[in-house]
C-alpha cells in the first residue's frame, strides 16, 4: 500500500474515536428537562449513521488486510480478526500502525 493511501486509512481510522468524543461531549452538554432543537438531533443522527457506515467499511478493509497482507504473521491472523471485530474502533489505529504504516523486513515480523 502506498504511503499516501496508508496515511488516509490511518486518518479514517481515527474518525470513529473522534466521533465518540464529540458525541459524549454533546450528550454531556444537554441540560435535563430542556428539549434540544430538532435540527441538532438530525445532525447528530446523520453523523452517527455516517460513523457506523465508516466503521463497517473500515472493518471490512482491515479484515481483508489481516488475511491477505504478508505483514501479518499467519499464526496471528485469526487473533487480529477477532480483535478487529470485537474492539473495532479502538483496534483500528493499533492494527493500522503495526501492519499498515510500519514497514518491516519479513524476518522481523513477530507480532
Amino acid at each position: 500500500m502506498s504511503r499516501p493511501l496508508a496515511a488516509l486509512l490511518g486518518l479514517l481510522s481515527l474518525l470513529p474515536i473522534a466521533y465518540v468524543v464529540y458525541f459524549i461531549s454533546h450528550v454531556a452538554s444537554l441540560k435535563p428537562g430542556v428539549q434540544p432543537p430538532p435540527m441538532l438531533f438530525e445532525n447528530v443522527f446523520s453523523l452517527h449513521l455516517a460513523t457506523m457506515g465508516l466503521t463497517t467499511v473500515l472493518m471490512v478493509v482491515y479484515l481483508v488486510i489481516a488475511y491477505r497482507s504478508p505483514n501479518v504473521p499467519n499464526e496471528r491472523r485469526t487473533f487480529w480478526a477477532v480483535v478487529l471485530f470485537m474492539g473495532n474502533m479502538f483496534a483500528f489505529p493499533v492494527f493500522w500502525y503495526l501492519f499498515v504504516w510500519r514497514t518491516r523486513p519479513a524476518n522481523e515480523r513477530a507480532l
